[in-house]
C-alpha cells in the first residue's frame, strides 16, 4: 500500500458534513467498538455497473473514474463541456481496494462504505451533473443515466447510514491527476488561486471556507485553529500528517 500511495498518484477530495446543526449534538465517531455483524455483502446497480459495499465506519470511500467496462453498445461520450476530461484516473480502483483491505486490517474486519462506477470516463462521469456526464436521449434514460443515477443513490445510501449511526463522517473521493510529480493530491474545492492566497486573506474571507470541502470539519475547529491551518498548517491539516508519516503531498 504504502508503494501504492508513493507512486499511484491521485487526489482525494473530502467532504465532511454534519446531521444536526449544533456541535454539541454530534457524537464523535467510535470507530473500534462498531459491530461486524451487519452485512458487507455487495449491491450492484443496472449491468453491474455500479458497485456499492456497505461498510461498518464513518467512512465512504468513492472511487469515480477508475472504471474498467467499455461496452462496445454504450456510445462514448461526445459533447465537449468545459472542464471536460474523458480519460480515466489509472489505478483509482486498485489504490481504493488496497485503502478499504487495509484499514480491515486494522480495525478488526471493520471496514468502510465503498461506492465503484465500474464503467469507462470515456461512457460516463458521474462527478459531472447527470445530462453533461451520462449522453442520452430525451424520451428515454440510457443506460449511462440509470447508472448514473445507481451511482448516486448509492452515495445517499451510505451517507444516510453513517448519518443515522454517529451523526457524521467523512467521504473520501479518490482521483488521479497527468502530471509526473510522484504526490498526493488533496482537493478541497478552491481553486489554485485561492490557495496562492496568504494566510490573512484566507482567513480573512468567510466565503473561503463555506465554499470549501472541508467547510464542516472548519465549523467544528474554527474555536481552535484557523481555516488556514486547517489547509496546510504542519500539524493541523491533513497534507502536513501525511508529511509527517514520509509521504509526499
Amino acid at each position: 500500500l504504502r508503494f501504492l500511495l508513493l507512486f499511484g498518484v491521485f487526489a482525494i477530495t473530502l467532504i465532511l458534513y454534519f446531521v444536526k446543526p449544533k456541535v454539541e449534538e454530534v457524537p464523535s465517531p467510535i470507530f473500534v467498538n462498531v459491530p461486524t455483524t451487519s452485512t458487507t455483502k455487495p449491491i450492484f446497480g443496472i449491468e453491474n455497473f455500479t458497485e456499492y459495499i456497505p461498510g461498518h465506519l464513518p467512512l465512504i470511500i468513492t472511487i469515480p473514474h477508475g472504471g474498467h467496462l467499455f461496452p462496445p453498445y454504450i456510445p462514448d461520450r461526445v459533447n465537449n463541456f468545459p472542464g471536460v476530461v474523458k480519460s480515466n484516473d489509472i489505478n483509482t480502483q486498485e489504490i481504493g481496494k488496497a485503502v478499504v483491505e487495509l484499514l480491515g486490517t486494522k480495525l478488526k474486519g471493520r471496514k468502510p462504505h465503498v461506492i465503484i462506477n465500474h464503467l469507462g470516463r470515456s461512457k460516463i462521469d458521474v462527478n459531472r451533473p447527470l445530462k453533461e456526464g451520462a449522453e442520452g436521449n430525451e424520451t428515454e434514460p440510457s443506460l449511462t443515466q440509470l447508472a448514473w443515477k445507481d451511482y448516486h443513490t448509492f452515495v445517499a445510501m451510505a451517507i444516510k447510514e453513517v448519518e443515522e449511526i454517529f451523526g457524521r463522517g467523512l467521504l473520501i473521493d479518490i482521483h488521479g491527476h497527468g502530471h509526473p510529480n510522484n504526490y498526493i493530491e488533496i482537493g478541497y474545492v478552491l481553486s489554485s488561486e485561492v490557495l496562492s492566497y496568504p494566510a490573512k486573506v484566507i482567513n480573512g474571507d468567510p466565503s473561503i471556507p463555506s465554499e470549501s470541502s472541508i467547510r464542516a470539519l472548519y465549523a467544528r475547529k474554527s474555536g481552535t485553529v484557523s481555516f488556514d491551518e486547517l489547509l496546510r498548517g504542519e500539524t493541523t491539516s491533513l497534507g502536513g500528517k501525511l508529511q509527517s508519516l514520509g509521504y509526499d503531498t
